[in-house]
Formats: structure tokens, sequence, C-alpha cells
């Protein structure tokens, strides 16, 4: 794992990773939503490629909540 946990990216994507275990999503259900695939997902969720604002919008609806939500859960700025 190459994660910076400085970066916004990184740390929303542990949000990410953390709520789609409690929800028990797949990372291939993730790859579905963002027509990507899963090994791509893989690398964002493990901080090695950065998760752009487009994807959490996406990510966001998909698991029924805000980017400003998984910001702010982050640690990160929500307005």
């Amino acid at each position: 794992m190459n994660m910076d946990p400085g970066t916004w990216s990184t740390r929303v994507a542990v949000v990410i990773g953390a709520e789609m275990a409690a929800r028990r999503l797949t990372p291939a259900a993730l790859a579905e939503v963002l027509g990507v695939t899963e090994p791509t997902v893989r690398k964002r969720l493990d901080g090695e490629i950065a998760l752009d604002l487009v994807e959490v919008e996406r990510i966001a609806a998909w698991l029924g909540t805000t980017p400003s939500e998984l910001l702010a859960r982050a640690g990160g700025h929500a307005s």
C-alpha cells in the first residue's frame, strides 16, 4: 500500500473503503459504478491512484451520501 495519509483523496478513500466494508459492497460493484476495472478501483482505494472529484460525486451518490459528508468524515473541509 502506497498511501499518503495527508492527501484528501487518500483520506476519502479510507472512508469509502470503510463504508463499503460495513455494507459488504465489493470493489467489483464500485468498478461498475465508475466504469473502470476492478484493479483500478483497488488502486484508488489503496491510494495508488488519486480519486478525482467526479469519482467522489459518483461514489457518494452510490453510497447514498454527499461528497461533502465524505470529506467531513475524512477530516477535510465540507464547504
